[in-house]
């Protein structure tokens, strides 16, 4: 190994020996850890592979793993100079590979000294700030500079690592104390960039929010009723579903803190009464699969963290219906979406809080309409792949509530017409009677089989 690494660095001319010299160097970083006295050729030769096209990216991604591998080493002054000087420059490159340079020296401000952490993050980021700045004051609609500085701002939170500080919780504080910097920017680019058009834009900025958030842990805590108030005001007049995961993220985040319970529940009550208006019929459905993946991941988060609340909220039957629409849907994580909302309900059975709630809910008219949809996607109203999402549904509604249970698959059943195969009340017997889980979903997946060949038989 030592030939090897003494003779990379003199590689020169030839893009592809430097280009697989470079990767040699990265993969070896923990060699070179151990033998610092090759630390400092190793070093120019990356960085000077980052000034060729043809060598960019595998010196990008080198360069991470050097700083990865030689932290320590490189927290020395003459070589932390030339790392910031090298980020200072990158924005020449592409953004992958800046993001790769980015997360290399967040892992070497991560490490240095608890009183200079905040001011090396600073040094990283306000070139960001200005970036943002820039785009929130001028006139011109080129957004481009401002979702790569979001990029980058995102990927910073991302990758800065408070493990690799002897006081990890100075690192975290670094985050929030960044957040303050630059709140005012992110509340101006939600003010400019709110209308139709800019969803790139505002996903990068929530982006940015969710990072930092899960970074900082605690630390973010005063900024939360900041930012939950803006999120509330700007749904309100462009509801997005990217809005709609950082109060998600917000709530298995902060859940535990008695101060903000009210008013993450009251955000909930906000959000709900607003993305109703959206999904009024199957179409609204089909056309806004991201409002429908987001909301019902969010009120599925509430109902795991909050399930008293939810359960108790009038809008629960709402959402229950609203549901409805949406349990044939083609879209995989907006059906996985719906599926699993349902399926949290029916769970709520085992919480001591709310287990007659589940079983009013099924017992309603709104429980047969469900266990209808469920049957009618085994039979073939959905795609062979999501059957088994289907099957786990019906599997929870047994154990939670076995004697309402039986009675809606016997009315959903009596729905459907005839069949080669498992017939009705040979899937009732197994079903119901087995307590082993693969009984219960080889006899649900043999029933859609057989639909799906009667089907498929038609088609012919």
């Amino acid at each position: 190994m030592p030939k090897v690494m003494a003779v990379i660095p003199q590689i020169c001319g030839n893009h592809h020996l430097r280009y697989t010299g470079t990767l040699i160097v990265g993969r070896y970083s923990s060699w070179v850890n151990q033998h610092p006295d090759t630390l400092s050729d190793a070093l120019t030769f990356v960085i000077q592979g980052l000034n060729h096209p043809e060598t960019a990216s595998s010196a990008a991604l080198s360069f991470k793993f050097l700083c990865e591998g030689c932290t320590h080493h490189l927290l020395q002054p003459h070589y932390l100079d030339n790392i910031f000087n090298l980020y200072s420059n990158s924005h020449l490159l592409t953004l992958p590979d800046q993001l790769e340079v980015t997360e290399g020296l967040c892992q070497c401000v991560s490490a240095l000294p608890p009183d200079k952490v905040l001011e090396a993050s600073m040094q990283l980021v306000m070139p960001l700030g200005k970036v943002l700045q820039e785009s929130v004051t001028d006139n011109a609609k080129d957004t481009s500079a401002m979702k790569v500085a979001l990029d980058k701002l995102a990927h910073f939170f991302r990758t800065l690592n408070p493990r690799a500080n002897q006081e990890p919780e100075v690192v975290r504080s670094a985050c929030v104390e960044i957040m303050k910097k630059l709140w005012v920017l992110f509340d101006k680019i939600i003010e400019k960039f709110k209308e139709p058009g800019y969803d790139a834009e505002m996903e990068k900025l929530c982006r940015c929010w969710k990072y930092g958030m899960r970074k900082s842990l605690q630390h973010f805590a005063p900024l939360l009723p900041q930012l939950l108030t803006s999120l509330v005001n700007v749904f309100k007049v462009s509801p997005r579903s990217c809005f709609m995961y950082t109060v998600s993220v917000c709530v298995d985040s902060f859940h535990s803190y008695t101060e903000v319970q009210g008013l993450l529940q009251s955000v909930y009550t906000s959000f709900v009464e607003k993305t109703l208006t959206l999904l009024q019929d199957k179409n609204s459905f089909i056309e806004q699969p991201e409002i429908v993946e987001d909301f019902f991941d969010m009120v599925t988060r509430f109902l795991i963290r909050y399930p008293e609340f939810v359960m108790r909220s009038p809008s629960l039957i709402e959402v229950w219906t609203c549901g409805l629409k949406g349990c044939t849907l083609e879209h995989k994580q907006s059906f996985v979406a719906v599926i699993s909302f349902y399926r949290e309900v029916v769970l709520q059975k085992n919480n001591g809080a709310c287990n007659d709630m589940t079983k009013q809910i099924l017992q309603s008219p709104y429980g047969q309409p469900l266990i209808d949809n469920m049957f009618m996607g085994l039979s073939g109203e959905v795609v062979e792949t999501r059957v088994k999402y289907i099957i786990t549904l019906l599997m929870t509604c047994k154990q939670s509530c076995p004697e309402v249970s039986t009675q809606l698959f016997v009315n959903a059943l009596q729905k459907l017409p005839a069949v080669h195969g498992p017939t009705k009340e040979e899937f009732l017997q197994v079903f119901f009677s087995s307590d082993q889980a693969r009984a219960q979903k080889n006899i649900c997946q043999d029933l859609s089989e057989a639909y799906r060949r009667k089907k498929y038989a038609k088609v012919q």
